[in-house]
């Protein structure tokens, strides 16, 4: 599949096939990779990619990549945690997780299965059945989706400050060789041709700063 975002081509350009990204990312590599990862603010801290995108890159006709990778994650939660009876289906839990979170970043399986094993979800009690599984999922996604909305807020209104010191500092240095060209002469500077003028000189710069926001926390 060819990369349809920046994020998958970045990934795609690293990793070219399913089995040179899983090497890298397998499930039990995230504890070390994103070791300073611990909450859902820490995986939001900027975009990254998804299990959709790696659906999207790596699928083929009778590979579901996506899916792969979860059911893997699966199994390493049933070795990992060490429980009497480990889940069993995993292939249609699998299924189950892709379909309603595939948008969660790898960093949130991580706090995903840290949290699972602190049981912040409740504990096992020996064994592992889907229902804990699934309803684990949907309380980190409401709480991810709380946090979501406050760090968009809170991105939004950096960018919108980024912006409007842009705009003043420009204007400012107008007004300032405007006074040394006319001095305290009682000509007055239209405000509309100024505004004008600010945009017109700001362009490229808020142009920039709106495009950074935009790739690295996927802010408009």
């Amino acid at each position: 599949m060819i990369p349809q975002t920046p994020i998958q081509n970045g990934l795609f350009q690293k990793f070219g096939n399913y089995k040179a990204f899983f090497n890298h990312f397998k499930p039990g590599n995230l504890l070390v990779l994103y070791e300073d990862i611990d909450t859902v603010e820490d995986s939001l801290r900027q975009e990254r990619f998804t299990l959709q995108d790696i659906d999207v890159l790596y699928s083929t006709e009778q590979f579901h990549a996506g899916i792969e990778y979860i059911m893997e994650w699966l199994e390493f939660i049933n070795i990992y945690s060490n429980i009497s009876k480990p889940l069993k289906d995993t292939q249609l839990v699998a299924f189950q997780i892709y379909k309603k979170h595939k948008l969660l970043y790898l960093t949130d399986l991580k706090v995903i299965f840290e949290k699972m094993m602190d049981g912040d979800y409740g504990p096992f009690y020996g064994s592992i059945d889907s229902t804990r599984i699934h309803s684990s999922f949907k309380d980190y996604s409401a709480s991810r989706n709380l946090a979501q909305a406050k760090i968009k807020g809170l991105l939004q209104d950096e960018m919108r400050a980024k912006l409007e010191k842009l705009f003043d500092d420009t204007k400012g240095k107008m007004l300032r060789k405007y006074k040394e060209k006319y001095g305290d002469s009682p000509i007055v500077k239209d405000p509309r041709e100024l505004a004008r003028e600010v945009e017109e000189a700001t362009k490229e710069k808020a142009a920039a700063i709106r495009r950074e926001f935009f790739e690295i926390h996927g802010i408009r």
